[in-house]
């Protein structure tokens, strides 16, 4: 399986397919805000939110079509824990590649390019909820550590990290 990782380009396209798969009923199950968003308010998370870092939003294609979206808070004046060396990220899989064993892959590709590309960054933080076992799975078999559990809005949350 070859995955290959691209910057997202800003575009209203882009940003509308985003809102689709994080719209997905069991992907808003696994966020922390599980409410629908629309057009109207989802365009500034997009526009302002994912582009506001110092690593760009990617997206994971998969033969030839987007298969995941990466997103990215590095930026202390959104996030206290986070700096240019310190990101979080957070994964968004295209719902219809839910299931087929890509997001390894994806993880450790993201991580590839973020080496190469980024080679300041040196921790990546994923903050995942407790009930998403398969993203816990996952983050865990690309070497991310266990570093505590933490409650936010009643909800049990892992914290992960990689050491570049």
């Amino acid at each position: 399986m070859s995955i290959i990782i691209q910057p997202v380009e800003k575009t209203e396209e882009n940003g509308k397919l985003i809102m689709i798969w994080r719209n997905d009923k069991n992907t808003r199950e696994m966020s922390f805000d599980s409410k629908i968003k629309s057009w109207d308010t989802f365009k500034m998370i997009f526009e302002d939110n994912y582009f506001n870092n110092y690593l760009p939003p990617l997206f994971a294609y998969y033969n030839n079509e987007k298969a995941a979206f990466i997103g990215f808070i590095c930026n202390n004046t959104v996030d206290i824990e986070t700096t240019e060396e310190i990101c979080k990220i957070g994964i968004n899989l295209n719902p219809y590649y839910r299931g087929k064993g890509l997001g390894k892959l994806i993880i450790k590709k993201s991580i590839e390019y973020i080496k190469i590309n980024y080679p300041f960054v040196k921790k990546i933080i994923a903050n995942i909820k407790s009930i998403n076992i398969a993203s816990i799975k996952v983050f865990e078999s690309c070497n991310f550590e266990f570093v505590k559990i933490y409650q936010l809005n009643n909800e049990k949350i892992y914290k992960y990290q990689y050491i570049m």
